[in-house]
């Protein structure tokens, strides 16, 4: 393994391994797999009609971590559900996520150098891997990093198989898509257009074999992959609920005409915000580039194939969506690098080059600043410190709030305790608290909060805003409100401590 590798490599698992903790023994991260839903999935051996969500192998692989555990306590040598136990396993599972990002930058790596060489590779695994969004999802137990680990090295296989035609490349890029397709079905889109691209060049060198061989090695591994011949009626059921209406209430409003329109806005706008502005422009200058030299033109079709299977049929945009896109997107931006730096680049390239690369793994390190300084933890030793005498009440779901210990989450609105006996303090995620709408109790919780009359008065107020992290001057996490396009927000939400000073004369 070469040595920019190598750092490359361990550059990239120091940045997705910080924060790994986060929320912990509280389960912040959106989304994510818990160490519950592997449990059920190993108590039922993922048959007898078991199905969630998503796909089955990322609950297979936290399944190897998770299955040690779960036999342990068959023998009643530890409880499943304790704290430490469920935070043990959280962050082993997180583990797996950091493990498969950095196999992900070595693959759009070897990509990059197959294109554009050491220079280009290096620069693309920058622009594709250390920006905020991919950081965020590299250290939390969501499907999203594995599929796209899988992900992008089926762009490496496709690469080479485009470039050589070799067997083996075909095989490798049959096996990673099928697998990434069995991770997150969306990302089944990236495929479409490039496997008839390889069909094509196969009818157009009469090489049919090596396709048909690979294309059918690849259908039954994913046949067994989703659980087809063991667990029929689980996959007929998530099959039923990928494709039912629960994704209905996401999609853009409007017309067909004003909903597209949408979607290509928000398409652009979300990929700056998950590539960064820079990382955008540099890989919209290298597609530029490829125009005018007629080469790598063909390896737009994932990113044109995901965009018309799935993004124009889903009708909405995540920025977690289009993470995929900035892969591609970034083995551009190394094209460009490639040409500005040439056979012999001034030292004003070079020094540019590398300028450009710390800003874009900057914003990378800015996401690990928010996690690292969650305002949450902030809250919670402040209360700790302050608590004197009283109780502490938390309103609002758990996964939003600090964990603060003896806190007790209020069931009840302000009307079923007397005056005397409300907490002393009470703790809320502001920024939550001002979704509408909001549920029943958190709205009387907060007109009694708000009217005057509640006895109750600001205490503290906590946000995460680091002056050295770029994220901190974006309106994402300035603005006070939830985005509905990005989980990033959910981190170092503003927390407000509500007082009763009578409490304490």
């Amino acid at each position: 393994m070469r040595r920019e590798l190598k750092i490359l490599l361990a550059a990239a698992a120091i940045l997705y391994g910080a924060g790994v903790w986060w929320g912990l023994p509280l389960h912040w991260g959106p989304d994510e797999l818990n160490p519950d839903l592997i449990f059920d999935a190993i108590e039922r051996h993922f048959a007898g009609g078991w199905h969630d969500k998503y796909p089955p192998v990322a609950y297979l692989l936290n399944a190897i971590v998770c299955l040690p555990a779960h036999m342990a306590a068959g023998h009643g040598w530890l409880s499943l559900t304790s704290p430490v136990t469920q935070s043990t396993l959280l962050i082993l599972m997180r583990l797996v996520a950091v493990t498969m990002s950095v196999a992900a930058v070595s693959a759009i790596f070897l990509a990059g150098r197959e294109l554009y060489g050491r220079r280009g590779a290096l620069v693309a695994a920058i622009v594709g891997g250390f920006t905020p969004v991919f950081v965020f999802y590299a250290k939390l137990a969501n499907v999203d990093a594995p599929s796209m680990c899988w992900l992008a090295w089926a762009l490496y296989f496709y690469v080479r198989a485009v470039r050589g035609g070799h067997a083996r490349d075909l095989v490798g890029y049959g096996l990673t898509a099928v697998t990434a397709i069995a991770t997150k079905d969306q990302t089944g889109g990236f495929f479409v257009l490039p496997s008839l691209h390889l069909a094509w060049i196969a009818a157009r060198h009469r090489a049919w074999r090596p396709l048909l061989v690979a294309g059918g090695v690849s259908l039954v591994v994913l046949v067994f992959e989703m659980g087809v011949p063991f667990n029929l009626a689980g996959f007929t059921a998530h099959v039923a609920m990928i494709t039912g209406d629960a994704s209905q209430p996401y999609r853009f409003p409007g017309s067909t005409l004003a909903r597209q329109t949408l979607v290509a806005k928000m398409t652009f706008l979300q990929l700056a915000w998950t590539m960064t502005w820079p990382g955008l422009a540099a890989g919209l200058a290298g597609i530029a580039l490829e125009v005018r030299r007629r080469r790598f033109l063909w390896l737009l079709w994932p990113a044109l194939s995901y965009y018309v299977c799935f993004l124009v049929v889903a009708g909405y945009v995540y920025d977690r969506f289009l993470i995929g896109l900035g892969f591609v997107l970034a083995l551009f931006a190394g094209g460009l690098v490639d040409v500005v730096l040439g056979a012999a680049a001034a030292r004003w390239r070079v020094a540019a080059v590398a300028s450009f690369s710390a800003l874009v793994a900057w914003w990378g390190v800015s996401m690990d600043m928010m996690m690292i300084l969650d305002s949450r933890d902030a809250a919670t030793q402040w209360v700790l410190a302050h608590r004197m005498h009283g109780g502490i009440g938390l309103v609002g779901p758990s996964s939003y709030l600090p964990y603060i210990p003896a806190a007790v989450r209020l069931l009840g609105g302000p009307d079923g305790f007397d005056a005397d006996r409300r907490p002393l303090y009470i703790v809320v995620n502001a920024e939550w608290m001002r979704r509408r709408p909001l549920p029943p109790l958190e709205t009387a919780w907060q007109q009694f909060l708000d009217s005057g009359d509640s006895g109750y008065v600001v205490a503290a107020r906590f946000k995460t805003l680091p002056p050295a992290s770029f994220l901190s001057y974006s309106s994402v996490f300035r603005n006070g409100v939830e985005d509905p396009l990005t989980n990033l927000d959910k981190v170092g939400p503003e927390i407000v401590v509500y007082w009763r000073p009578a409490a304490t004369r």
